[in-house]
C-alpha cells in the first residue's frame, strides 16, 4: 500500500540540516519534512511525469512503506538485487532523490522553521535554482 504522504528527505536529514540533536521536536519537524516535499514538488510541476526514476508514472516520489525516501538498491554485477538473510532486497544509504532535489527540500525546511510567522517565500531564489532543470518544461 502507497502511503497517503511523501518525504523527499528523512527526518534524521532535516534534523541535521536543522541542527537538532533531541527528540523532543520530531513530530514538528515530521510535519516540515512532508510540508516542504509538497513545497518542493509541486514547485517543481511534475504531477503527471516519471523524472529519471526518482518518481513514479504519476510524477510522485517513490518511496517506502514508511514514507520515506526509497534508497539505492545494492545490485550483483548481473544487475540482480542483491538480499538479505530474509529474502528481502539489500539498499545503499543513499537515497533515489537527487541531490539538488534534496538540498532544495532541506533549504525549504529551514526556510520555514526559520519564518514562522510566513513573512518571506519559503522558495527562495537558491531552492529555484537548484530545481529549475527539474521543473516542468525544465527551465535553463
Amino acid at each position: 500500500m502507497t502511503p497517503m504522504f511523501y518525504r523527499l528527505v528523512t527526518l534524521a536529514e532535516a534534523k541535521d540540516h536543522l541542527g537538532v540533536l533531541h527528540s523532543s521536536d520530531d513530530a514538528r519537524i515530521g510535519r516540515l519534512v512532508i510540508d516542504a516535499s509538497q513545497i518542493v514538488m509541486d514547485y517543481i510541476g511534475a504531477d503527471s511525469l516519471s523524472i529519471d526514476g526518482w518518481t513514479d508514472s504519476d510524477g510522485k516520489p517513490v518511496v517506502d512503506s514508511n514514507g520515506d525516501p526509497q534508497r539505492v538498491p545494492v545490485v550483483d554485477s548481473n544487475g540482480d538485487p542483491v538480499l538479505d538473510s530474509n529474502g528481502d532486497p539489500t539498499y545503499y544509504e543513499i537515497s533515489i532523490i537527487p541531490g539538488p532535489v534534496r538540498k532544495a527540500t532541506l533549504l525549504v525546511i529551514a526556510n520555514i522553521d526559520d519564518d514562522r510567522e510566513g513573512l518571506r517565500d519559503a522558495l527562495t531564489p537558491g531552492v529555484a535554482s537548484l530545481l529549475a532543470r527539474f521543473r516542468d518544461p525544465p527551465v535553463a
